[in-house]
């Protein structure tokens, strides 16, 4: 687990908030993401509206900018394939989301000397949204609710 970038800022109840983007696969040292957006971090919950089969995974999104000069910095993050990068977001050290950078879904628009980017990573539990849940002492697939 190699930290390659990370961010913290205090919100207006000073708690402190980090982003942490990690890979396991792209090599190179630690870096501070210096500039971010207003409100640079938010948390959707996303999944089926069916109450029947209903599975609620969550989407992060981190909004950062950098100047003209280092536009490429985050080059690696660009050309990665899905799961190469993860990230880990705490609020006064307790873990909010875990989940992986989607590269598809990063977006960098330049504005007068800036690049904004807005970086995309998922939890992956919507994609459970289609697999059958057996029980393990019948093999019978689990349909509905079930409670605890």
């Amino acid at each position: 687990m190699a930290l390659r970038y990370y961010h913290e800022y205090r919100d207006r109840g000073n708690h402190l908030h980090r982003i942490e983007i990690h890979s396991d696969t792209v090599g190179g040292g630690t870096e501070l993401i210096t500039h971010s957006t207003g409100d640079p971090v938010w948390i959707k919950h996303i999944g089926s509206k069916d109450k029947e089969k209903i599975i609620r995974g969550k989407e992060l999104q981190f909004s950062f900018y950098v100047f003209d000069y280092d536009h490429n910095k985050y080059d690696d993050i660009i050309e990665s394939d899905f799961k190469d990068f993860y990230v880990l977001y705490d609020i006064d050290g307790i873990q909010q989301f875990y989940g992986w950078v989607n590269p598809e879904n990063l977006s960098r628009e330049h504005f007068k000397e800036a690049y904004v980017f807005k970086l995309s990573a998922t939890d992956g539990l919507a994609w459970l949204k289609n697999v059958s849940f057996r029980n393990f002492l019948d093999d019978q697939i689990i349909e509905g609710m079930s409670k605890m």
